[in-house]
């Protein structure tokens, strides 16, 4: 959402986003990449989040200033309390946070800017090979046992087309037929990759700095206790299996290709986000109309 302050005509971009690192990493990337073309912007997730960011010592206070990569960040309250087993009552808590969620949301903006069995499918898509029930991603399948998640992303996609911009973290050069294939129902504008500088070999060059976090303290031991739990026979099984396909991607016939593709996608995922590249410029055009710049 993009709020205008009538006085100075200021650019404010809202993000708001779930309490997870995975959802909350690729938003301050974003959120950072608006900021440095000149928008100013903010992050919302819930109090929850921010006693997790809290302990993972990312932050000082949940009652702030919280600021990461220039980015304030911001709380409001999902509708139950803190030691409330979200997980395991999960479809209640996203009813909760569907009802109580937007209203704590707006009071957050108005003080903040005052002053079962899988079916036996197969499923086509543009870009894609066949997929079978097996291939997609879990959470949208029946036998998922929280139903919320299923009709979260239904719902989603049936209202595609009420929506004005929808952007995707990805890259044009990567899924080109699959973000032109959707363009009569929703465009699609990828703004990715919203990945570390890092895994694209910008910050050794152009001293990057990532806007990401870590709501995860390393555990050594964890690993230590891995290291000393004897294979299970299945466990063997599934060991021998990945250490084949390992061997395969380095030292099989087809690993020369692949270390060829993997440069290849590397160089343009780097010059998506570059500027002028594919993924900045659907970026500057989502700052030119909220701008009120758009011709």
């Amino acid at each position: 959402m993009a709020l205008k302050e009538e006085k100075q005509e200021e650019i404010h971009v809202l993000m708001v986003t779930a309490p997870s690192q995975g959802h909350i990493n690729p938003m301050l990337r974003l959120g950072k990449r608006l900021v440095d073309k000149g928008v100013h912007v903010s992050l919302a997730t819930t109090l929850f989040g921010g006693h997790r960011m809290l302990k993972a010592s990312i932050i000082t206070s949940i009652s702030g200033p919280n600021v990461i990569a220039g980015i304030p960040i911001l709380f409001f309250s999902d509708g139950v309390s803190l030691d409330y087993d979200r997980s395991g009552n999960l479809d209640y808590f996203m009813e909760t946070l569907a009802k109580t969620g937007p209203v704590n949301l707006s009071k957050l903006i108005k003080d903040y800017y005052h002053d079962a069995e899988n079916p036996d499918i197969s499923v086509e898509l543009p870009g894609l090979p066949l997929l079978r029930a097996q291939d997609l991603p879990s959470f949208v399948l029946p036998s998922n046992p929280f139903g919320c998640f299923p009709k979260m992303m239904s719902d989603i996609f049936q209202n595609m087309e009420k929506y004005k911009w929808v952007l995707a973290n990805s890259f044009l050069e990567l899924e080109k037929e699959a973000i032109e294939s959707m363009a009569e129902i929703c465009p699609i504008r990828p703004v990715g990759p919203l990945v570390p500088p890092s895994l694209l070999g910008e910050d050794d060059q152009n001293h990057v700095v990532d806007a990401g976090i870590s709501m995860w303290k390393a555990d050594e031991t964890s690993l230590e206790w891995l290291n000393n739990q004897a294979p299970s026979p299945d466990g063997g099984i599934v060991e021998e299996e990945l250490e084949k396909c390992i061997r395969e991607v380095l030292s099989g016939p087809k690993s020369e290709d692949f270390k060829k593709n993997v440069v290849r996608l590397k160089q343009a995922a780097r010059a998506a986000v570059a500027s002028g590249g594919s993924s900045d410029r659907n970026i500057q055009l989502f700052v030119d109309e909220i701008s009120g710049n758009s011709s």
